[in-house]
C-alpha cells in the first residue's frame, strides 16, 4: 500500500489556529471513543465532528479553502452534500473524506464554468450543472446516493466518487440481504460466473454453475450470523469475489463494485421515472429528469502517487474489476431492454485527468497536491 493515507496530509495537521479559531486537529471519530490518526478533521474551536452543523461546516470551507457561498445555489449544494444517507455530515470534515473531495472539485461548475468530461471512444461532453448526493430508488423503496450528478442540455452523468477507499485492504465479500429474491440479487445472479469454459472476465463465482443466488447455495452465498448495533443477532447472506476474495492475491476494492451495481438499478429506475419523491419543494435535485437526454453512469477516483499506491497497483486492480463489471452491465442492460437509454463510462475517470490548478480554487488545488502550471 505504501504510506498511510494520513501522511498525505502531514502539513495540514500542523495548520492554525488562525484569528478566527479555525484549525486542523485530531478529533473523535463518530462512534469511536478514542482518537485516531484517521480522525483528523477541520474544526472550529476544537469542536468534535459530531458537533458540527451546516453553518459551521460552511465557515470551515470558507476559512480553509476560500469557497464562495454568496449565492443560493452554492448553499443548496452544500446542504445536498451534507445530508445523504451515509452520515456525510459527520464524515465531511475529515481530511480524507471522499464527499469533501467531490464537493470541492465539482462545486464551481455552472454556465460560465462548464467542465468537459471524457466519455468513451475519445469523445467528451460539456456539463454546466452539478448536484450532490442524488437519491435513486434501488429496492424496497430504499435509495442509493450517487455522490455527484452532472447535467447539460443533452445528457446526465451519474458519478460515484472515490478518494482513498480503494487503497484499503478489504474482505472479498459483501452483503446481499437475507431475502435475496429482489432486483439487487437478480443483477448479482447475472454477474455470477455461469460456465467454466476459459472465462476469465468474471467477478463472482459459485462451484456449481447451475445454482443461483436465490437458492441461497453456500457455494455462491454464505449465510452468517451477525450482531446488530443493539446486540440482536441476524442472519445475513454474503457473495464472494471470483477466486475466493478472502484468499485473493491481488488487491481489490469490493465496496465500489457493490455501489455501482446499486447505482445501475437506481439509474434504471430513474430512467423509468420511478424516482425518489421525498425531496422538499425547493430542492434543486427534484427537477432532474431523463426525458430527451442521454444518461451515463461512471466512477471517478483520486489518483495517488507511488508513495501511497505502489506502482498504482491498487488503482489498476480496481480499474480491472471496474471494467469487468461494466462489460457485464452492458450485457445486462440488453436483457433489461434499456440498451439505448443508459450508457456506461467504460474506464475509471480520475480527478487528475479532469482538474488542475486552472479550474480549482488555489487552496483546494494546494490541499490535493496538484502540480503548479
Amino acid at each position: 500500500m505504501g504510506k498511510d493515507i494520513t501522511e498525505f496530509f502531514d502539513e495540514w495537521k500542523k495548520y492554525g489556529p488562525d484569528d478566527d479559531g479555525v484549525f486542523a486537529t485530531g478529533s473523535y471519530v463518530p462512534g469511536n471513543n478514542e482518537e485516531s490518526d484517521r480522525s483528523y478533521c477541520f474544526s472550529i474551536n476544537s469542536q468534535k465532528q459530531n458537533e458540527l452543523n451546516d453553518e459551521n461546516i460552511q465557515k470551515i470551507l470558507e476559512a480553509f479553502f476560500g469557497l464562495d457561498f454568496s449565492n443560493d445555489d452554492a448553499k443548496k449544494a452544500l446542504k445536498e452534500a451534507l445530508h445523504g444517507n451515509g452520515n456525510e455530515a459527520k464524515r465531511f470534515t475529515t481530511f480524507h473524506s471522499s464527499s469533501l473531495c467531490a464537493f470541492m472539485h465539482f462545486l464551481g461548475i455552472d454556465e460560465k464554468h462548464p467542465i468537459d468530461i471524457p466519455i468513451n471512444d475519445n469523445k467528451s461532453m460539456k456539463f454546466n450543472k452539478a448536484y450532490f448526493e442524488y437519491k435513486n430508488i434501488v429496492t424496497g423503496g430504499y435509495p442509493s446516493n450517487v455522490d455527484v450528478v452532472l447535467e447539460s442540455k443533452e445528457a446526465i452523468l451519474f458519478l460515484e466518487c472515490k478518494f482513498s477507499e480503494y487503497l484499503k485492504n478489504q474482505r472479498g465479500e459483501f452483503r446481499v440481504g437475507k431475502n435475496a429474491d429482489n432486483e439487487y440479487a437478480k443483477v448479482i445472479n447475472q454477474l455470477i460466473k455461469q460456465n467454466y469454459d476459459n472465462e476469465t472476465d468474471t467477478l463472482f463465482v459459485g462451484k456449481d454453475k447451475n445454482k443461483r443466488l436465490t437458492n441461497v447455495n453456500k457455494d455462491i452465498v454464505e449465510t452468517k450470523t451477525e450482531k446488530t448495533d443493539d446486540g440482536e443477532e441476524k442472519e445475513t447472506n454474503f457473495v464472494y469475489l471470483d477466486g475466493d476474495g478472502r484468499k485473493r492475491k491481488k488487491p481489490y476494492y469490493l465496496a465500489g463494485i457493490k455501489q455501482m451495481i446499486a447505482h445501475y438499478i437506481g439509474v434504471k429506475n430513474f430512467i423509468k421515472n420511478n424516482k425518489y419523491s421525498n425531496y422538499c419543494e425547493d430542492d434543486r435535485r427534484k427537477c432532474l429528469n431523463a426525458q430527451g437526454k442521454d444518461v451515463y453512469l461512471g466512477t471517478i477516483v483520486f489518483k495517488f502517487n507511488k508513495e501511497f499506491d505502489n506502482e498504482s497497483r491498487r488503482l489498476e486492480a480496481y480499474r480491472k474489476d471496474y471494467k469487468t463489471l461494466i462489460k457485464k452491465l452492458n450485457e445486462i442492460k440488453i436483457e433489461d431492454k434499456i440498451e439505448d437509454k443508459i450508457y456506461f463510462i467504460n474506464d475509471l475517470l480520475t480527478y487528475q485527468d479532469n482538474f488542475s490548478t486552472k479550474n480549482l480554487p488555489g487552496k483546494v488545488s494546494t490541499y490535493y497536491k496538484y502540480p503548479k502550471e
